[in-house]
């Protein structure tokens, strides 16, 4: 069977079978190696669950691991490339049509699952040739087409509404559009996609791996920061199909994780979770690549915005109470680390010898380095010391560069750091008088010296996570 022609994608195209034997060589090393996975044992433990719907989850232990590989590979295969979704559809026209579903959708409390169905069946259809004639007045015609197929096929979500679906779709279109116009617009949409629809959406995966946060505590903002990224991230098509959408929903929770300080246990299992679905997206460097990319187009899109564009209607939508006002929330200083595979991570035990051994390195540091400047009298330890900050740039530089080593070989330390540092940029950031401030970076941490006042009296604090350790300097 040909290919169809939204496959043909230059060079975002879906993988080769070449592509697809090594990582299902990968996948099938990872399995051997760590047997059974986590995610399969969240679902087993809800064998004796009290609920039946919870015990229900049960069934999905034997399959969990399968399905979710079989769910990227069936994403990759209908996945769009970004660049014929725009010679499709211009960026122009899109981005309205975009703004109508989110309208249109938010006055008929559709679900967000038919939003992104709706949105990827439009891309999809304009990603094939022969090109759309916009002359012809088709744009409404397909929009409610699309509406129409999703209504159909969206399985998991319930129809607010209990007049006959066309009905439905008629009064979103105010009656504009003949019924008969849009079938025809239907079927036209189902034969150049082969009648292939259904397929999965980049929130399937975020659903997916937001499976076993609830356990780890994630905060209650966390999910809906990521769907906010998400339905951000369709702003730019290149961006939004140039990776994996198993991969873009990860890098959109990890973001969420790292903005709402959920800790380093919920971070290892989107990981461990994406590992099922792609096994080469951690060690190949996509999903670190993804990342960053999402955290400069979060930056990018944060302050001023045009009025009437798609990313405005995006923050307002959900600057809502009922999204816990999410598009409000500041960006992270630092992108996510990315935890290694869970077979090369080290027992708890070797991660506090790590971050014991981070402890003595600053420590040393402090009584050393920073023994031999002289101004202003600093507590440490219990202890009185004289320390000058005319040049804790320096120190602070030194410091960092003999903390690099830690933070390359372990993820522990890395996480933390990064954690702490961007508790210390939040905090360096409020109000407190006259104060000048100054930082050294190192992989993403940062080590702040803050000095406020005419009193020239210095602060600096290093963290590694609530579990190990903090310590102030004051």
């Amino acid at each position: 069977t040909p290919l169809p022609a939204d496959m043909v994608c230059c060079s975002h195209a879906s993988p080769g079978n070449q592509t697809e034997q090594g990582a299902d060589a990968v996948m099938a090393s990872h399995a051997d190696s760590l047997g059974t996975s986590n995610l399969s044992r969240h679902f087993a433990s809800h064998r004796h669950a009290v609920s039946p719907e919870e015990r229900a989850q049960a069934t999905l232990a034997d399959v969990a691991d399968s399905a979710c590989r079989a769910l990227h590979q069936s994403s990759q295969r209908h996945k769009p490339c970004g660049k014929l979704v725009l010679e499709g559809l211009p960026a122009e026209h899109r981005q309205q049509t975009l703004v109508w579903l989110l309208q249109a959708f938010g006055a008929m409390s559709l679900s967000e699952y038919l939003w992104h169905d709706t949105a990827l069946l439009l891309d999809r259809y304009y990603a094939c040739l022969p090109r759309e004639d916009f002359k012809s007045g088709g744009l409404q015609r397909n929009l409610l087409a699309a509406i129409l197929i999703a209504l159909k096929t969206c399985s998991n979500v319930e129809i607010p509404f209990e007049c006959p679906l066309g009905q439905a779709v008629m009064h979103m279109g105010r009656s504009e559009v003949p019924f008969d116009e849009i079938k025809a617009a239907e079927l036209g949409i189902l034969k150049k996609l082969r009648f292939d629809v259904g397929t999965p959406t980049a929130l399937s995966f975020l659903e997916t791996l937001s499976t076993r946060l609830g356990r780890l505590h994630a905060p209650d903002n966390c999910r809906h920061l990521a769907e906010f990224l998400l339905q951000l991230s369709f702003c730019d098509a290149d961006f939004f199909y140039g990776h994996a959408h198993a991969i873009l929903a990860a890098a959109t929770l990890l973001l969420a994780l790292t903005t709402t300080r959920a800790t380093a246990a919920a971070h290892t299992a989107v990981n461990e979770d994406l590992i099922l679905h792609c096994p080469e997206a951690v060690s190949d460097g996509s999903l670190a690549q993804c990342c960053s990319a999402l955290h400069h187009l979060w930056l990018r899109n944060f302050d001023n915005p045009d009025p009437s564009s798609y990313v405005r209607h995006v923050q307002l939508k959900f600057a809502e109470a009922s999204y816990h006002a999410v598009s409000r929330l500041q960006p992270p200083a630092v992108v996510p680390f990315i935890v290694p595979a869970p077979g090369r991570l080290a027992s708890a035990s070797r991660m506090q010898e790590e971050l014991d051994e981070v402890v003595r390195t600053v420590q040393q540091s402090w009584v050393t380095d920073g023994g031999a400047y002289s101004a202003a009298d600093t507590l440490f330890a219990g202890e009185t010391r004289v320390v000058d900050f005319q040049d804790q740039q320096q120190w602070a530089a030194a410091l960092a560069a003999r903390l690099r080593s830690y933070s390359e070989t372990s993820w522990v330390v890395h996480c933390s750091a990064a954690q702490m540092g961007s508790e210390l940029l939040q905090e360096s950031s409020r109000p407190r008088g006259a104060s000048s401030r100054h930082s050294t970076s190192f992989e993403g941490h940062t080590i702040w010296c803050v000095q406020r006042g005419s009193d020239q009296h210095g602060s600096v604090r290093a963290g590694f996570s609530k579990q190990c350790c903090t310590l102030d300097r004051r």
